[in-house]
């Protein structure tokens, strides 16, 4: 009788274990190579690229999609940026006193010298939040509801004077004979007082009740802090040479903000936005090209907000050449 040999199915053991020698070697090479040549701050700096790009593209669809003007706010460290957050400016302004009912909430201007002695167009001037009769209390400059850096919009001069502060308590001053509690405001700039405009009880005072607050951007409430990433920032660095170009920082941070249009909200100071990324643990110097590791541009077009990647430039004086040609990286 002839018996047929059974076929083997699969490996031996010794078989497995040399390729799994095989492959766990030829990770290793991998590896070193990959490490050798930098790819792996280069594809960090790529994802970082692309988490921003996400973060503002998200924004433009959000003020799209409600109407309103929604962006990111970047939180500066010195001069570099890694976190991030959601910001919307509120649709409407917030009127303390939109029957403008004489008895109700005013805003006060005193103009005194530095001994108290009222007199117009001439030494301290201040301005006052007083609620009146039923207006909005004075804790709305504690509470969030107005914060520095609002605007103050007085329909009788026709113009708007940002609020740089607020003094943190109340203060009584006399007005009108009776003295009242007030919040003391503290302007970029005071209106003039001119013809027209009558002091109050023979002081130099005036009160206005046709006034609005134009609330600036706010972060939106329960967002959670979006994170860059350890291995690569946002460079904001100014000298020798800007790196990063379109946005003006103020308090810490810069924001970019996108309207229901999908255009760019606000004159840009550029005819493109671009945030230089890079790798913070190469040199400090950006345009060392040789040494400096990957960099890529998020780059904005505020007519279009067109959102794309581009690469710098190698030269320092038209490190945005390929982003002001609209040359996409494709990363």
């Amino acid at each position: 009788m002839i018996r047929s040999t059974p076929h083997r199915h699969g490996f031996t053991l010794i078989e497995l274990l040399v390729a799994m020698s095989i492959a766990i070697l030829l990770a290793a090479l991998a590896v070193g190579v990959v490490y050798s040549t930098g790819a792996v701050g280069s594809q960090r700096v790529v994802a970082a690229a692309d988490k921003v790009s996400g973060w503002l593209m998200v924004a433009k669809q959000r003020a799209i999609r409600d109407g309103n003007v929604q962006g990111v706010r970047f939180f500066l460290n010195g001069d570099r940026c890694s976190e991030a957050q959601y910001i919307e400016k509120p649709a409407q302004p917030f009127v303390p006193n939109p029957g403008q009912n004489p008895n109700g909430a005013r805003i006060i201007l005193v103009y005194v010298d530095s001994n108290g002695n009222s007199i117009i167009e001439a030494g301290e001037k201040q301005a006052y939040y007083y609620p009146g009769v039923g207006g909005p209390p004075t804790t709305i400059f504690s509470d969030g509801t107005v914060n520095t850096g609002d605007l103050l919009m007085l329909s009788e001069f026709g113009t708007s004077y940002r609020l740089d502060g607020v003094d943190p308590a109340d203060t009584t001053i006399n007005f009108a004979g009776s003295g009242i509690t007030v919040r003391r405001l503290q302007l970029g700039d005071y209106p003039k007082l001119g013809v027209g405009h009558s002091p109050a009880a023979g002081e130099a005072t005036h009160s206005l009740y046709g006034f609005a607050f134009q609330l600036q951007p706010r972060l939106l409430f329960g967002e959670p802090i979006l994170q860059l990433g350890e291995n690569a920032v946002i460079d904001y660095r100014t000298t020798p040479a800007v790196t990063t170009l379109g946005v003006n920082a103020s308090g810490g941070s810069f924001d970019v903000l996108f309207t229901p249009s999908g255009q760019v909200y606000a004159p840009a100071t550029q005819s493109i936005i671009a945030l230089w990324i890079r790798d913070p643990n190469k040199t400090a110097d950006p345009f060392d090209f040789n040494n400096a590791g990957e960099q890529v541009l998020v780059v904005v077009y505020p007519k279009t907000g067109m959102i794309s990647t581009s690469l710098v430039y190698p030269d320092i004086n038209n490190a945005h050449k390929y982003a002001r040609e609209g040359i996409n990286a494709g990363l």
